[in-house]
């Protein structure tokens, strides 16, 4: 991932991008690098706090550089970092549960930023599917809002054994427009030919009411 720095208070500052590379370790602590272009190579950089992290993503939402990491374990929340004065700090923890991925997901046109985390939608020791009833524990889709605020639960997905996700676009030549489509991949665990064990694709769809990727009717793969 490629930071920014940006300094408020030294007048005449001047800052370059900087690329990072975040290793998520289960078993902890999870690493982050930074390359060095001297050396051609990475340098250890800081340990990043958090629980059974399985996966980061990033984004930048103006001057912030943003760092997410997402925890498998059902009794800890996701830590989310912001780079500041050279190192990333933790500023807030996102409620999640057993989550295995995040996404990062933009809608540029509006100016928005979102995350899709793969959240597990099964009971803490996965014996039972308690998603939508726990929205807490279904894959979701979170909006950013501020460095202050964080992030907000936009939509969640009635889906379990969520593994992880990604988005594309395609052009809709009736529209005259690209369309965005998010596929939910996951594993059931056991043969099951039943279409609850596909994985679902949503497609982006705005109305007055709402903007969101429409989950009433998804198609499956």
């Amino acid at each position: 991932m490629t930071g920014r720095c940006f300094s408020r208070e030294v007048r005449g500052c001047t800052c370059s991008q900087v690329t990072f590379a975040a290793i998520a370790d289960e078993l902890g602590p999870s690493i982050l690098h930074q390359w060095n272009p001297t050396s051609e190579q990475f340098d250890f950089m800081q340990e990043l706090p958090g629980s059974a992290l399985m996966h980061f993503t990033h984004f930048q939402a103006g001057n912030d550089t943003i760092l997410i990491g997402v925890s498998g374990d059902p009794s800890s929340k996701s830590p989310v970092f912001r780079l500041e004065n050279g190192a990333f700090r933790n500023i807030f923890n996102l409620s999640t549960h057993q989550a295995t991925h995040v996404r990062y997901y933009q809608r540029a046109a509006e100016n928005k930023h979102f995350i899709v985390v793969a959240n597990s939608g099964l009971s803490p020791d996965n014996s039972t599917s308690d998603c939508p009833v726990v929205e807490e524990y279904c894959p979701a889709v979170y909006e950013w809002v501020n460095a202050s605020a964080g992030f907000i639960r936009r939509q969640i997905f009635n889906v379990t054994s969520a593994t992880s996700s990604t988005v594309f676009s395609r052009f809709d030549a009736a529209k005259q427009e690209d369309v965005d489509y998010l596929i939910v991949a996951r594993n059931p665990g056991q043969e099951d030919a039943s279409v609850e064990s596909w994985s679902p694709v949503y497609r982006w769809t705005t109305d007055r009411k709402s903007t969101r990727l429409n989950s009433s009717h998804p198609r499956y793969l």
